[in-house]
């Protein structure tokens, strides 16, 4: 049997029918697609990701905004366990499944005006690289956020802030870089002195 050597070895050659050329280059096109979706755009200078799923959330008047993807779950507010000698942020300790986690007030460490909050709240639990922490939060949501990294007010540009808070939202939420908190010696309890 003879090969003929004079055909193209693309995938689509001149022997495709033109139905089945139409079905390749949808498929490219969907392919295409599908990768442009589940790419993350990142911002080198920022070191986050400006990913359109956020979590958004309020406390002490004010509201937040950080990328879904650090949210392992939102709990209802459950008995917090007082534990001696942490920064005035924490709250204590939960239990997760078996898992303890320390529980911060996102206000106070921000060295911001604390508020009175209405009692029906929530716990974020978030995590980075290893580090799993849960967050006090108020009117907790799910929802399409394009950060347009507006200028923070000026009741928020403290140096401490300066350094969690990435900007702010056109709904005016402060996008907070959670790796940022995350690796804080304070949150990650390595500058704490007995």
């Amino acid at each position: 049997m003879k090969h003929n050597n004079s055909q193209s070895n693309s995938p689509i050659s001149s022997s495709v029918s033109p139905p089945d050329r139409a079905a390749l280059d949808k498929e490219k096109v969907l392919e295409q697609r599908a990768r442009k979706l589940a790419c993350v755009r990142t911002d080198p200078h920022l070191g986050w990701s400006s990913l359109d799923r956020y979590i958004t959330f309020s406390l002490s008047e004010l509201n937040y905004a950080f990328p879904i993807e650090y949210v392992l779950e939102i709990r209802h507010l459950v008995s917090i366990t007082m534990v001696p000698n942490l920064p005035t942020f924490f709250l204590g300790i939960i239990n997760v499944r078996g898992t303890i986690v320390l529980v911060f007030q996102l206000d106070l460490f921000l060295e911001f005006e604390h508020k009175t909050d209405p009692p029906s709240s929530k716990i974020i639990i978030v995590k980075h690289e290893k580090v799993v922490r849960g967050i006090l939060a108020h009117n907790v949501e799910k929802k399409e956020v394009q950060p347009e990294l507006n200028e923070l007010p000026e009741i928020m540009r403290t140096e401490r802030a300066s350094r969690y808070l990435i900007g702010q939202t056109h709904d005016h939420e402060c996008v907070l870089n959670v790796p940022a908190i995350l690796s804080d010696p304070s949150i990650l309890l390595t500058s704490i002195s007995y």
